[in-house]
Order: C-alpha cells, then structure tokens, then sequence
C-alpha cells in the first residue's frame, strides 16, 4: 500500500526560495512521512507561484484536482501570503486602511471556501486522513499593519481546526526574529533552511490515524 499526499497552495507550496535542484518542504516532509509510514508516499502538488486565496479556491473547481483530494492521505495548504503582499503593497501606496480590511475579509472568505469544498470532497472518505494548514508568517516583521494582519489571519486558521482530521503547522513562531536565516533573498518566500523547517514542524504534529493503519 502507498499513501497519496496533495500540497495545494502558492509559491511556498512549489518550493520557491530553494536553492538549484534543492527540494522544497513538501518533497522535504514526503521523505519525513515515508521514514514514519515505512511506505511510499505519492506527491500531487497543484500550486502557482503568485497564487492568492481566490486563485486556489478556483483551482479547487478541476475536477482532476477534486479527484486528488478525495484520495489524499495527506493534504497540506499554503495560502494567504500573496493576499497580504498584495493588500500591503496597494497600502504603501494608498495609504487606505480600509483597502486593507477589504483584501482580509475577501482572504478569510476565500479559505472558508476552500476548507468547505476539501470538506465535502473528504465526507465520505473510506481511509483515515490529515489535513495541515500552514500559518502565514510575515514578510514584513516591522510595518504594524502586516504584524495586525498576520496575528488576526492566524487567529481565523486556527478557528478552522475544530475537525480532529485538521492541524495547523504554527510556522510564524519560528519564522519570527529569524527572518534573515530563514528567508531568501527575495525576503519573502522560505529559503533551503526555512523549507527544512516547515517540514520538520509539519512532521512534528504527526499522521493522526495514519500512523495506525494496519497494512492491507
């Protein structure tokens, strides 16, 4: 038996920030997952570079993809970042706080979208699964507006995590202060050492009732 894993999401989940032929935290984590399960762990990765939430909720509506997530063992999403660069960067220009509220409730709407479509596709799921929902950690550490807007964000993801099948991968804390060990030079997407470290936590909350699964 193998396991299907699906990392959906934006640039973090295509492992932007790596360097050349180094791999991104999702082949990072399925080598983690295969060491823990003692089995082959199959990667499906549906992620765009630039991609916000609106993006990846339309993603959602392939029906290829649809038929990967109701197989998926694992699921993990990355989503938001692109949401606050674009809201901060309009700010730095406009000044308009309300464009900003704006960009976070449509953010917040489109991810409750999403976990609903993953929900029903998931409803009648005849193998255990996991679900992991990363934080947003911020690319902007010292504008005020960014450290609201994270803080707020990862509030609402957390409120999300109520069904035992979904963990969030707290990532910020261990971004934060550390901004220039873990990031690239672009000073936005995760570097070789940030990657490793989505990973590890991602590996650290576990495969739930994977773990546990008696070998067919």
């Amino acid at each position: 038996m193998s396991y299907s894993y699906v990392a959906i999401g934006d640039s973090i989940s295509a492992g932007v920030g790596t360097s050349l032929f180094s791999p991104g935290f999702v082949h990072r984590y399925r080598r983690m997952a295969e060491l823990e399960l003692d089995d082959q762990v199959l990667v499906h990765v549906f992620a765009r570079p630039g991609a916000v939430t609106k993006d990846v909720l339309n993603e959602l509506k392939q029906d290829f993809i649809r038929e990967r997530i109701k197989e998926a063992d694992i699921i993990t999403i990355t989503a938001g970042t692109n949401d606050l660069i674009n809201a901060a960067r309009k700010y730095q220009t406009d000044k308009n706080a309300d464009g900003l509220k704006i960009s976070f409730q449509e953010c917040k709407e489109n991810f409750s979208a999403m976990m609903k479509v993953i929900a029903k596709l998931k409803k009648e799921a005849l193998r255990p699964f996991v679900i992991r929902i990363f934080h947003l950690y911020n690319p902007f550490p010292k504008e005020d507006f960014a450290i609201k807007w994270v803080k707020n964000f990862n509030h609402f993801l957390k409120s999300l995590a109520k069904d035992y099948h979904i963990s969030i991968v707290e990532i910020n804390q261990v971004f934060k202060e550390y901004e220039s060990e873990y990031l690239s030079i672009d000073r936005i997407h995760p570097n070789d050492i940030g990657h490793e470290q989505m990973a590890e936590r991602l590996h650290r909350l576990g495969y739930g009732e994977l773990a546990f699964e008696e070998e067919e």
